[in-house]
């Protein structure tokens, strides 16, 4: 089966482990980069411009690369999504655990953990939630006094644990300033500040803070309550207070029950979800593990309805990981694990982004496809200053990487990053949208931002005629392909 379990709400993912001894929480913050505010352009690229454009015409295809690449960003590498931290319960050593099992409601994005140790079935359920801004997880048993563990908090940057009263455990942490590494650039000035928050609500039972960690002991049932934030406020600001905004978040949802925070979390998840249903077939299948079924599958047999669940198992990610007003899903979704996360966990827009939003409007989840719109409204204005210093041309332009800190210059070497297509490829979903919503007023917003696109292109110093007497980019090249 899928060893982790991802929920989220959009701005705040786990990945649940679910061990026995211990379980992990791996969480995200969907605005946790390395480096700050910064503009990429380079104001040497447009001196070379015409130099690389003339070795192109020359058939000197290895010098025009060479000169391309004093035309990339500065620094040359963006910048990387990180992990915030994890949250861990560490149970006490006893009897092995018998009838495990573990699964993911996508109807109501409810993560379970279940099994039985010395007569006791011991249930997690873990959910994340976009009303409340939390991760919830509830520990009850059928037998009283059953729920016994340690709570922790870790994370791969220089953090402070400290436990609040008897019930809170807290933690605050900053980013550290790094060298360039990899395709990550360098960043010498102050990190990005985080802070999350997790609150213990007994029934029953005893808590004992122990330095940095809270035990609790003998509970008939235990909810936790887990809040995070950063200093984030734009992609020109990052001052906010980080513990401020997390204790906030906390004081909101602790004054809640269990069922209330539940509730709240199906409602809102629910109707999105259930908007599209697709039936198969092949429902006798679900009596078996999902390693079971994929390995019939891989032996030939047919399992119509694994096919339906992967479908909606789509859906399910796009809901939890990208709602309005959050930032679009990275390469990650909002599930790194990674300091150095595979290609710094950016948003690829040459066609990995776009991937990621494929499923948004044709799988009726247009609300979702929101962040994704929204960068692109954000690149406009770097990428204007971008079209002017590397090209002198009018409009916007991006190529095909951006971070949180929506750099529009070409990065990481003139192989890949020399391609000045991104901005319009982007507009393509601005247009989709309104196809499927008919939406006049998002129509008259979008427009400039695909104008600014279009006159990009028509700026006299940006296509080229080739011998044949087309328009053409140069230079360019043609995404994930070598020359």
């Amino acid at each position: 089966c899928i060893r982790d379990r991802p929920i989220g709400n959009g701005r705040l993912g786990a990945m649940i482990y679910g061990g026995v001894q211990k379980e992990q929480l791996q969480i995200n913050e969907d605005t946790l980069w390395s480096g700050g505010p910064h503009d990429y352009s380079n104001p040497e690229a447009y001196s070379h411009l015409a130099t690389v454009r003339q070795l192109l015409e020359d058939g000197e295809y290895d010098k025009a690369e060479a000169e391309a690449e004093k035309m990339m960003g500065k620094p040359v590498h963006q910048m990387a999504y990180q992990p915030l931290g994890d949250l861990f319960l560490q149970f006490p050593q006893g009897e092995t655990a018998k009838e495990y099992r573990r699964e993911l409601d996508l109807q109501n994005a409810v993560s379970t953990v279940s099994y039985t140790i010395a007569d006791a079935r011991i249930t997690r359920k873990t959910f994340s939630s976009k009303p409340d801004q939390a991760i919830v997880m509830r520990l009850d048993s059928n037998r009283r006094g059953q729920i016994t563990f340690d709570l922790s908090m870790a994370s791969p940057h220089p953090v402070q644990s400290r436990v609040i009263g008897s019930d809170t455990l807290a933690m605050t942490g900053q980013l550290s300033p790094r060298e360039d590494r990899g395709l990550i650039g360098p960043w010498e000035g102050e990190g990005m500040k985080f802070a999350a928050q997790v609150k213990v609500k007994a029934e029953g039972g005893t808590l004992v803070a122990q330095g940095d960690k809270i035990s609790v002991q003998g509970a008939d049932a235990v909810t936790l309550v887990y809040v995070a934030a950063t200093s984030f406020v734009n992609a020109k600001d990052m001052s906010a207070n980080a513990e401020a905004r997390a204790k906030a978040y906390l004081v909101g949802a602790s004054k809640k029950s269990y069922e209330q925070l539940y509730q709240g979390h199906v409602e809102d998840y629910a109707p999105l979800f259930g908007r599209v249903a697709i039936d198969l077939g092949g429902r006798g299948a679900s009596d078996l593990s999902t390693d079971e079924r994929r390995q019939r599958v891989r032996g030939g047999t047919v399992d119509p309805l694994l096919s339906e669940q992967i479908f909606q198992f789509g859906r399910y990610l796009m809901i939890a990981g990208s709602r309005p007003g959050t930032q679009p899903l990275n390469l990650q979704g909002i599930w790194n694990d990674k300091v150095n996360p595979p290609w710094c966990s950016k948003y690829t827009i040459n066609i990995n982004i776009e991937m990621n939003y494929w499923v948004s409007e044709v799988c009726n989840l247009s609300e979702c496809h929101e962040p994704f719109l929204r960068l692109a409204r954000e690149l406009v204005t770097p990428g204007s200053h971008t079209a002017q210093t590397h090209y002198r041309a009018d409009g916007w332009v991006a190529h095909h990487n951006t971070d949180l800190w929506r750099g529009t210059a070409p990065v990481d070497g003139a192989h890949w990053g020399m391609w000045p297509s991104g901005g319009a490829w982007l507009c393509q979903h601005l247009w989709e949208h309104y196809l499927y919503s008919g939406d006049i007023e998002f129509l008259k917003k979008a427009y400039p931002i695909m104008k600014g696109a279009a006159e990009f292109f028509l700026s006299e110093d940006v296509l080229v005629r080739d011998d044949e007497g087309h328009l053409i980019t140069s230079p360019s090249i043609s995404p994930e392909h070598s020359h």
